[in-house]
Order: C-alpha cells, then structure tokens, then sequence
C-alpha cells in the first residue's frame, strides 16, 4: 500500500486533532514489525510537538498561523513534511535536551525536539520559499534492524 495526505489549516491549536486523528489512521496500516502500537504513538507525538512547537513559538499575533502536512507511506518507510509561514527556525540545530541534573529545577519544556530524534530515523530542515520546512522520517527498516 502507498498513501499520501495532505492538510493544510490555518488557525490556532484546534487543529492538532485533526493532525492527529488523519496521521493516527494512516499508521494503522503501517506493519510496524517491532511494537508497533508504541511505534504508532511516538511517531503521533512527534507530530504533535513539531505542529506545537510552530503554533506556541513561531507565529505572534496578529498573524494567522497556517500549517500544511503531508504524511506519506511508500511501503518503506514513512514521512511527515510540515511546512509553515513562521519566522525561520531550524529544529535539527537543537542538539541537546533540558539540564535536568536538579530535581527542583526541571523546565517544563524543551523536550519535543530530543524525543523526535529518539524515536525517528531522521530530522530534516531547510528554509524554502518563505517557508520553514520540516521533513521527518520513519522506516520499516530501520526498525527491522533494530531488533
């Protein structure tokens, strides 16, 4: 089976559902081969940090948030591309994840981009057209030579 979507929406976090809720039916088909339920949700959450990260950090009012995913699924392997009107911002320069060595002092925040390069094959960015663009990717593969 190939598949491919794609959602564009303008508007606030409203929209995280529906991001969810198409990439959530497009995973079931997807014979992740070792724990694919918890395979399915890492890649649904990486979704939804990505989208959350551009919604909270990159667009300031008066602007319109705009968002357009494309999930796709060539039978190896499966990408997410997020491209967005927000002001550049390069995910993939963001190599470390929050001091938490201090138990009174963890952030809150600062881990959505750590724990989509712990749970994906790859993290891609490149600024294009006025657009940030974001390419994520999950293989069947690579998760085949894993186990």
């Amino acid at each position: 089976m190939n598949a491919e979507v794609m959602l564009q929406t303008k508007g606030d976090a409203d929209h995280l559902r529906l991001f969810w809720q198409t990439a959530e039916t497009m995973l079931e088909q997807i014979p992740f081969p070792e724990d694919a339920a918890q395979t399915r949700f890492n890649i649904l959450v990486s979704i939804q940090e990505a989208i959350s990260n551009v919604l909270r950090h990159g667009y300031s009012a008066p602007s319109v948030p705009q968002v357009e995913l494309r999930l796709a699924w060539d039978g190896r392997c499966f990408t997410i591309e997020m491209r967005d009107h927000a002001a550049p911002f390069d995910p993939t320069a963001v190599w470390s994840l929050p001091d938490t060595s201090d138990p009174t002092a963890i952030p809150e925040g600062g881990y959505g981009i750590g724990l989509m390069r712990e749970v994906l094959d790859s993290l891609e960015y490149r600024y294009e057209d006025g657009q940030n663009v974001l390419v994520l990717t999950k293989s069947v593969d690579r998760v085949e030579s894993e186990v």
